[in-house]
């Protein structure tokens, strides 16, 4: 089952539902925090590769609309999130990302190219 999330900013006489960057099924959310004059949303996209993850999403100041701030938050069978607010340093987050061994958009010339690169790079002086 797909879910949907209705926000209101005017203490609940309205809701609209919220805009997420790019259209993806949505089987549940995790509202993360919301002490920094914005929301810090986990998406659980359900059944899209990799499994055991979700997206964190940051949104704007009424909490309409959000985009990606994480993908591939790792997220446990029981719906804990891997995401922590650090108490003592404002504004900054701890959390675990599963790494896909393959970056979006990036080809295998372009990895190609990068691996060529770090070597010719790993011969400089430098390095000796």
């Amino acid at each position: 089952q797909t879910v949907n999330l209705m926000v209101s900013a005017d203490g609940s006489n309205t809701f609209n539902q919220a805009t997420l960057p790019v259209e993806l099924e949505e089987k549940s959310y995790t509202v993360l925090d919301t002490s920094e004059g914005a929301v810090m949303l986990h998406v659980n996209h359900g059944n899209r590769a990799p499994v055991g993850v979700g997206g964190v999403y940051i949104s704007d100041k009424d909490g309409y609309r959000y985009s990606m701030s994480l993908p591939n938050n790792v997220r446990s069978p029981s719906g804990d999130c891997e995401f922590d607010k650090v108490l003592s340093l404002e504004g900054v987050y701890l959390a675990n990302f599963k790494d896909t061994g393959d970056p979006e958009g990036k080809t295998a010339e372009a990895n190609a190219a990068a691996d060529q690169l770090e070597d010719d790079a790993a011969g400089t002086d430098v390095d000796r």
